[in-house]
């Protein structure tokens, strides 16, 4: 059984979504210890300088920020949370409220959309993911991640006594779902930064828009 009851449910519960990524620290390159260095930077590598970016769930904008900066991007973000909106808008950022299924944006007007650590937070990925490709430009890309089943986090809880999670993703079941859509996909396991072993603790994944 889905652990949210449709649409409508996932969405009442993170419309007041209340941690702040950006507020953690998580997007700071200076910080060389920072544990999640790998995965911002699997990301920054995967974006093209000068792109137009819609980030979808963007928090606080703690990656459009460094977008901007590292990579020269122009950048828009929606997300689901009046919270974190007013907290991205008070940074100067261009940002809209509003849900992963129902992007307000045009069709094929974006070189890139990232969806990092979102899709594990919705009643129907692959409905939130029709929405990315359709603001799309022709061979535009997507750019993400969602947590690995075995990293620290997702071992932690449950998918039932975590608040906001609704599904843990294989990196097999994740790669099948953007095949639907995309062409091009690829996935990598991504671990924590000071890791020897490599634990992985996400699943990283970029495709392209076109033909399937």
């Amino acid at each position: 059984m889905p652990k949210f009851k449709s649409k409508e449910h996932a969405h009442k519960i993170h419309e007041q979504y209340d941690v702040d990524t950006d507020a953690e620290g998580k997007y700071n390159l200076k910080d060389v210890y920072h544990v999640g260095r790998k995965r911002i930077q699997y990301i920054l590598d995967a974006i093209p300088q000068d792109s137009v970016v819609l980030e979808v769930g963007c928090n606080s904008g703690g990656f459009l920020r460094l977008l901007m900066s590292e990579n020269k991007c122009y950048c828009r973000g929606i997300d689901i949370s009046e919270p974190m909106i007013k907290k991205s808008r008070a940074k100067g950022l261009n940002v809209k409220l509003a849900p992963a299924e129902e992007i307000p944006y045009n069709d094929e007007e974006y070189d890139v959309v990232l969806i990092t650590e979102v899709l594990e937070h919705i009643y129907d990925p692959y409905e939130a993911l029709k929405e990315c490709k359709r603001v799309l430009r022709k061979d535009g890309i997507i750019v993400g991640s969602v947590p690995h089943p075995e990293g620290h986090n997702s071992k932690r809880k449950t998918v039932g006594e975590h608040k906001w999670h609704g599904k843990i993703f294989k990196e097999r079941e994740i790669r099948e779902l953007l095949k639907k859509l995309f062409k091009d996909v690829k996935t990598e396991p991504i671990s924590w930064y000071n890791d020897q072993n490599n634990n992985p603790q996400w699943i990283g994944f970029t495709a392209r828009k076109g033909e399937v």
